[in-house]
């Protein structure tokens, strides 16, 4: 145990110990650097918490027995005795530390909240202009999806399904956009990874029959009984209330009743999808990323599954050398530093295949007309392909600032 070395070694030290050092056994976990966009003031009142704990457990000690304290102090650790005295001083200093923190939260709040705002200037001054084209982009897709809800008051399940899908993806893009713009470009590139999910699924829907829909919706039942069968399992360890047997008896008639009406493939990893791949066993989303024309866009998703997923990967992705001294540094919150230009473009991007894949769906359905939603989708093409540059210039004086050191094509 780390912290055992460290207080034998204060033993052998003790009688020489100055009195103004303090003991950064804490502090020495944390990395500090450009990263930080916000001192943590109660990290030093942690730090001296825990030292005059300590301190006073070794000065009582030493005032008994000056002389024979550091054998002592050897043999109670070689003993087993740290952890009675560990646990004897922990609720002073958890008591001293919670109160610090405390005492110091509302001023700890407004700093980071400054920190924040001063970034998010920062950020807009760089890919502000960038950033206007994915908002106008993103509200165009609303229009449009806005326009197809309002036209019916009852759709199809085939509008069911696309409408849920774009709703999702507009507001999953928002998500990548408010994450990028305030710096924390990792979650961003994760959001758009289920932003471009989105995406496929509505241009596999749309390809498909009707009733490739249908099974689609029904599928909601199986995946209510698999929640729901992992919620009664753990209830007691949450300390909730497990669902009654009447619950549970819906939810596994209604998972039944699907299965008997769309046959047993229901019950497998996305089952609603079986019927376009004739023979297969099972189905994945590398099967429907093909089907809807996206694989290349493969590279992109499995960055962003790194960024999800808890891989050695993605810990290495999340280490920087763009430090003062050039040391890696391990990045713990919003950051200046990183490339968002292929995130948000890509966004962009995924916005318009899914906007894109509900006006299809729609016109194809009675009744006629659309040209108007045709105009729209126009238009946001035209956003999509007039801020790629937009977001390559930004890219630029990102670069030339020195928040990251690749090049375009790297």
């Amino acid at each position: 145990m780390e912290i055992k070395k460290r207080l034998s070694h204060w033993a052998t030290a003790a009688t020489s110990w100055p009195r103004s050092h303090t003991p950064l056994w804490l502090s020495d976990l944390v990395r500090r650097g450009p990263q930080a966009t916000a001192e943590a003031p109660q990290l030093d009142r942690l730090d001296r918490a825990a030292a005059t704990a300590f301190d006073r457990v070794f000065c009582e000690s030493m005032a008994k027995d000056p002389e024979g304290f550091p054998e002592k102090w050897q043999k109670l650790l070689d003993e087993g005795a740290f952890d009675d005295l560990y646990s004897n001083t922990a609720e002073e200093i958890a008591a001293k530390v919670y109160g610090s923190l405390r005492e110091s939260a509302p001023r700890l709040a407004r700093d980071l909240r400054r920190d924040e705002l001063r970034l998010a200037r920062r950020m807009r001054r760089v890919w502000g202009r960038a950033d206007i084209a994915f908002q106008a982009n993103n509200y165009i897709g609303y229009e449009l999806g806005a326009q197809i809800a309002r036209s019916s008051k009852q759709h199809s399940p085939k509008m069911v399904a696309l409408l849920g899908a774009h709703g999702r993806a507009l507001r999953t893009a928002s998500e990548v956009r408010q994450l990028a713009m305030s710096g924390f470009h990792a979650g961003a590139t994760a959001r758009w990874r289920s932003l471009h999910e989105l995406s496929v699924l509505i241009c596999v829907l749309n390809q498909a029959d009707a009733v490739i829909s249908e099974r689609y919706l029904a599928y909601a039942r199986i995946e209510q009984l698999r929640d729901l069968e992992h919620f009664q399992q753990h209830a007691k360890a949450l300390n909730r209330r497990p669902f009654g047997p009447d619950e549970v008896e819906l939810a596994e008639r209604q998972a039944a009743e699907t299965v008997e009406r769309w046959g047993p493939e229901m019950k497998k990893e996305n089952g609603w999808a079986f019927p376009l791949f004739s023979g297969q066993k099972r189905v994945t989303f590398i099967d429907l990323e093909s089907l809807a024309g996206l694989s290349y866009l493969r590279p992109f998703y499995r960055l962003g599954n790194n960024h999800i997923h808890s891989g050695p990967r993605a810990s290495e992705l999340n280490l920087t050398d763009l430090t003062p001294h050039g040391t890696p540094a391990i990045t713990v919150g919003a950051s200046v530093f990183g490339d968002i230009a292929e995130t948000c473009h890509g966004a962009m991007i995924s916005v318009h295949q899914a906007t894109a894949g509900l006006v299809s769906g729609f016109l194809n359905e009675p009744p006629d007309g659309g040209l108007d939603l045709l105009v729209g989708l126009k238009a946001q093409s035209r956003f999509v392909d007039e801020s790629g540059e937009l977001w390559g210039d930004a890219a630029d004086e990102a670069r030339a600032r020195g928040w990251f050191s690749h090049e375009p094509d790297d």
